[in-house]
């Protein structure tokens, strides 16, 4: 599955992008990498674009080992680590719904699924920054900018 991952500033949003079907192996890179990644921060508000998913290839015992491997980095936070599903078809609202269930039963991660970007943005506490354009994009399109 391509994933591109963005990090934002000024306002600091991590913004990740999932397309195709998502894949453990996929999700582990990116929660890897992410710490490298120049102005990233342990609970900087993350945007997680799942409107491109098309399926997944993990079980529920791997959606519990992400939320654990999560809830572990941002132990101890006074704020919650907020995170932002944005889905745009049934099967990423789905994934996501179920997503958001197993990190519901954890201390300090606010996940939610939203269906627009000023939704997300409004979760994340960046209603009206100015970021909406360049999240607004589908896939596709932000590829062929960034490529």
């Amino acid at each position: 599955m391509p994933t591109t991952a963005r990090l934002h500033r000024d306002p600091d949003l991590h913004h990740v992008r999932f397309s195709g079907v998502l894949t453990l192996a996929d999700t582990r890179r990116q929660i890897s990498r992410a710490p490298g990644m120049r102005g990233y921060y342990v609970g900087i508000p993350t945007l997680v674009d799942l409107r491109d998913m098309t399926g997944m290839e993990m079980q529920l015992a791997d959606l519990l080992g992400l939320r654990d491997r999560l809830a572990e980095a941002h132990r101890g936070k006074e704020d919650p680590f907020r995170i932002s599903l944005l889905v745009g078809n049934d099967t990423a609202f789905g994934i996501a719904r179920i997503f958001e269930t197993v990190c519901s039963q954890a201390e300090g991660l606010d996940a939610r699924i939203v269906c627009s970007v000023p939704e997300a943005l409004d979760h994340l506490g960046l209603m009206g920054s100015g970021i909406d354009p360049f999240l607004q994009e589908t896939g596709a399109r932000a590829r062929r900018r960034a490529g």
